[in-house]
């Protein structure tokens, strides 16, 4: 509770400097003004990309948990991503299409049946990405992630209809 408290004071002080500074600078001279507007405009762009990840987070975070590199067909279907809290835990979900050729390789380097499951496995968002794909995530081949700590899970799937991935990775 403490740290808590702490890193809230901490984050209310910088935030109470950094408005005293671009006051200062305001009034300054008009080069001020615009270092002011340019500052917001950098902070505003991370915090929106923060919240609301990119495509390309997702491509490198599938990439990175598999070790297989997104085809460059993929197109996004369904994206959610929790953001990291203190201790660095965070979710990320997304479903992505792909062209036949794509999908038939990923089903070779995935190469794990899923042994007739009715649904592709957890999946943190799971009823939001269902919905976004329109039924049950039915997984037909099942890919693993790589190097996984224990605190680490998640996974893949090529799902039923020939074209789309499910892919989801929790670390808590």
């Amino acid at each position: 509770m403490i740290a808590k408290v702490t890193l809230g004071l901490l984050l209310l002080g910088t935030m109470a400097l950094a408005a005293y500074a671009c006051r200062w600078l305001w009034l300054k001279s008009p080069y001020g003004r615009m270092a002011c507007v340019v500052g917001i405009a950098v902070v505003g762009y991370q915090a929106w990309n923060a919240v609301f990840p990119p495509s390309s987070f997702y491509r490198d975070e599938f990439a990175l948990r598999t070790g297989i590199a997104a085809p460059p067909s993929a197109r996004f279907v369904f994206k959610h991503a929790s953001f990291p809290d203190l201790h660095g835990d965070y979710a990320a979900e997304c479903l992505f299409r792909v062209s036949k050729a794509d999908y038939a390789w990923l089903a070779r380097a995935a190469a794990i049946p899923a042994d007739g499951e009715k649904r592709s496995e957890y999946g943190l968002y799971r009823s939001q990405a269902e919905a976004a794909y329109g039924g049950v995530l039915r997984a037909v081949v099942r890919g693993q992630i790589r190097a996984r700590a224990g605190d680490q899970h998640g996974g893949w799937a090529l799902l039923d209809d020939g074209k789309t991935v499910h892919f989801w990775f929790v670390q808590t």
